[in-house]
């Protein structure tokens, strides 16, 4: 049995125990060149990314970030949330994210079984 383990990887600096801050984790795969000669590239493994942004003002129901050079309003009440208070919260998010993704791409890929099925039935010769 294989058993890939994938640290997680912070990308920043952790920030200063006075600093008000809600952290979001993100799987990352990145571009790799293989052989730049052949011009053959891939992916790297998938990469846990656990990231923190600062507040910049909380409200009684969530808080302001600065996301990507904009900011983003953090609803702290809701079940959803983009970004969480606790490093061990904004992981459980990531991991329900992740399992409701696979929910969706196994759907997918059931629907898209049935469908060539169908498709293989229809093309077969008639007796």
């Amino acid at each position: 049995m294989l058993i890939y383990t994938c640290p997680i990887h912070e990308p920043f600096a952790n920030p200063s125990p006075a600093l008000d801050v809600l952290w979001r984790a993100e799987v990352h795969v990145y571009s790799i060149c293989i052989d730049s000669e052949a011009n053959r590239y891939g992916t790297s493994s998938p990469r846990v990314d656990l990231m923190w942004f600062e507040v910049t003002k909380r409200t009684p129901k969530g808080a302001w970030i600065n996301h990507s050079g904009a900011k983003k309003f953090v609803n702290l009440q809701a079940r959803k949330r983009f970004a969480t208070p606790s490093k061990e919260e904004a992981l459980e998010s990531l991991s329900c994210r992740l399992s409701r993704q696979i929910t969706i791409l196994q759907t997918q890929l059931a629907r898209a079984q049935a469908a060539k099925s169908i498709l293989d039935r229809v093309r077969q010769p008639l007796p």
